[in-house]
């Protein structure tokens, strides 16, 4: 199954892996516990 999820809060709660892309570049991928950083979100949202 493939989602498409904005909300941190649900993706951490219901995906088991994570592709996190900037303008359609992938930047990090993985486990969400391991791929969302404080420095991760900065880079994402800011």
């Amino acid at each position: 199954m493939v989602a498409v999820l904005h909300d941190l809060n649900h993706t951490v709660c219901f995906a088991s892996h994570l592709i996190v892309m900037i303008d359609g570049k992938v930047v990090a991928q993985g486990r969400p516990f391991v791929v969302i950083t404080e420095n991760l979100i900065e880079e994402v949202f800011s």
